[in-house]
């Protein structure tokens, strides 16, 4: 990511997107920033590292394809849909640089389709990281991924952390009371939207649980907005304790077994 913060590769347009969609990020992606954005990708690369062959993976809310792209380089299968189709221009320019200043292929496409419009094909992976609170309806969402996911697949969700006031504070500046609205996308077609709606993980887990889906992990991370190594410490021996301090946090589920 630091290549892409620094330098200007792309067109004045898809540059303008890139920068507006991170720009929590640009030009202030400090060594915190980038171990906190390295933390959020932790269990989908273990999970693609423990596998042997090419993973076919799909990245709902893919955006402007930092994390498609990147799973493509590792050898992987990748699928990544969004809503916006001026992140997805964004994506596709990023996606044709690699591949000229690599001299490699990357098998990663991106389309401009909602996850309900989608064909039915099997994923190994299921990347979701900050989409699902944009997901609407958000049960009928939920209801579908078990469709979309192998027997031994992996759904890996990292969102922002509902349990921590502040957060909720933040989001409640953003959107006010009302948390859905309608989008139209670029083929005229609309669409529910979610307004920040950000659940707690263990909400979460009852939620994904009813549909088919069990959970493996939910580990959060990133104690308040500072890098704080006693915080951090204690973070990690008593995440419960400390669990409305975390900014973020990673579901990791998989498909029930059936009998």
């Amino acid at each position: 990511m630091d290549v892409w913060f620094r330098e200007k590769l792309l067109n004045d347009q898809d540059q303008s997107i890139f920068n507006r969609y991170y720009k929590d990020y640009y030009k202030n992606f400090t060594p915190f920033l980038k171990e906190n954005y390295n933390e959020r990708l932790r269990e989908a690369i273990d999970f693609i590292k423990s596998k042997k062959g090419e993973l076919d993976i799909l990245d709902i809310g893919a955006g402007c394809g930092s994390e498609s792209l990147y799973f493509s380089s590792l050898g992987c299968n990748v699928l990544g849909i969004d809503l916006d189709q001026s992140r997805l221009n964004a994506a596709k320019s990023r996606k044709k640089i690699i591949e000229e200043n690599s001299g490699k292929k990357l098998k990663c496409e991106f389309e401009l389709t909602s996850v309900f419009d989608l064909d039915e094909r099997k994923f190994d992976l299921i990347w979701i990281m900050e989409t699902l609170h944009h997901i609407e309806p958000r049960e009928k969402f939920v209801s579908l991924l078990p469709q979309f996911l192998n027997d031994d697949g992996c759904l890996v969700i990292s969102e922002s952390n509902a349990s921590n006031p502040l957060i909720q504070l933040l989001m409640f500046k953003t959107r006010g009371f009302s948390t859905k609205r309608i989008k139209r996308d670029a083929h005229g077609i609309i669409h529910q939207y979610g307004r920040e709606r950000i659940v707690r993980g263990k909400t979460l887990k009852k939620i994904l649980e009813k549909s088919g889906i069990c959970c493996q992990n939910i580990r959060y991370f990133r104690i308040l907005n500072f890098q704080n190594p006693f915080l951090a410490t204690i973070g990690r021996i008593f995440p419960q304790l400390m669990k409305p301090l975390f900014v973020h946090y990673n579901f990791i589920g998989a498909k029930k077994k059936t009998k």
